[in-house]
């Protein structure tokens, strides 16, 4: 999969687009080939391999073939099997959308940081490389100077490819709740809060759906625990669906989970004096996604911050070597 097809902004419109066109009447498999026409063209090539491998395997489960896509991520096909269970394709759609849509601000910001520190460290590097060629060949003259110019300039080139291949990794591990990066973010308290933050209103918002398709609270507990791709929520809201079949209360069963003492949701912004004849007012999916998206906004400026402060880091160490006192 490239760094195209795993953009936030181009998986929301992909989603957004296939949950509009099964709502219109639109059936698989033929609703690839459909949506390869209208879809970003990163998508074209993936959608009618899987309307391709669904046509020659008929038989077998479309939740097999949306495993064995390579167009679908992981947690994904676990959203789009709940999608299936429940007969409600186009809502699980919009949440994927919807999942791409809030973490569209923090990749801009995330890719701005990284294109800023690249072109810091290709320079450093350059910069660095140049003037070593050129001491070692006389450090005057046309042939050292334009000897470290050219080696300046390769080394920059080098270095920002090399950049740009590690920036493309980062965010597309940030886009995927699963990944490794996740996992990373996780061992801080920050991390680990929006990571069940960012789980919670997925939950909360499946198991809506899945008492709304007439599931008893057990079936839709269990289905919403398998649509998670994190393994250890996966398997605390399985504990919760555990506990439920043995005959305990849901609300009991969801605080011994743990999952609300590790996550910071607190009350959203007080309304302003024009607003306070308002018809709507929040739920809890309201509250959680706030939460949510205001952990994740900390947590990308911490981690730019983060990256910012080893790239001046590097840059100082290489002033120092450059430095011929040093």
């Amino acid at each position: 999969m490239n760094y195209r097809e795993r953009l936030s902004s181009h998986r929301a419109m992909l989603f957004a687009q296939l949950g509009q066109a099964i709502k219109e009447g639109q059936h698989f498999p033929d609703v690839f080939v459909e949506l390869s026409q209208q879809s970003h063209p990163a998508f074209r090539a993936p959608l009618l391999q899987l309307n391709e491998q669904i046509c020659s395997a008929p038989k077998e489960p479309l939740a097999q073939h949306f495993d064995e896509s390579a167009l679908f991520l992981p947690w994904e096909g676990r959203l789009l099997k709940l999608g299936l269970a429940t007969l409600r394709i186009p809502e699980v759609c919009g949440r994927a959308c919807d999942y791409y849509a809030a973490l569209e601000r923090s990749s801009r910001f995330l890719s701005f940081g990284l294109f800023v520190l690249i072109s810091l460290w290709s320079l450093s590097f350059a910069a660095w490389v140049g003037s070593e060629v050129s001491m070692r060949l006389g450090g005057e003259g046309l042939v050292p100077l334009a000897s470290g110019a050219l080696s300046a300039l390769g080394v920059f080139l080098v270095v920002a490819s090399m950049g740009r291949r590690w920036a493309g990794c980062l965010l597309t591990q940030w886009s995927s709740p699963d990944s490794r990066l996740w996992q990373g973010l996780s061992v801080l308290r920050l991390g680990k809060s929006c990571l069940v933050a960012r789980s919670l209103h997925q939950y909360l918002l499946n198991l809506g759906l899945c008492v709304q398709s007439n599931f008893d609270i057990v079936r839709s507990a269990r289905l919403c625990a398998k649509a998670e791709s994190v393994p250890w929520v996966r398997q605390a809201y399985l504990d919760i669906a555990s506990a439920l079949q043995s005959g305990q209360p849901f609300s009991q069963a969801f605080v011994q989970s743990g999952l609300l003492a590790v996550t910071n949701i607190g009350p959203l912004p007080a309304r302003t004096e024009g607003e306070s004849g308002a018809l709507w007012s929040p739920g809890i999916t309201d509250v959680v996604k706030a939460a949510y998206q205001r952990q994740l906004w900390l947590l990308v400026r911490l981690l730019v911050a983060a990256l910012s402060i080893l790239t001046l880091a590097v840059a100082a160490l290489l002033l120092i070597l450059l430095d011929p006192a040093a």
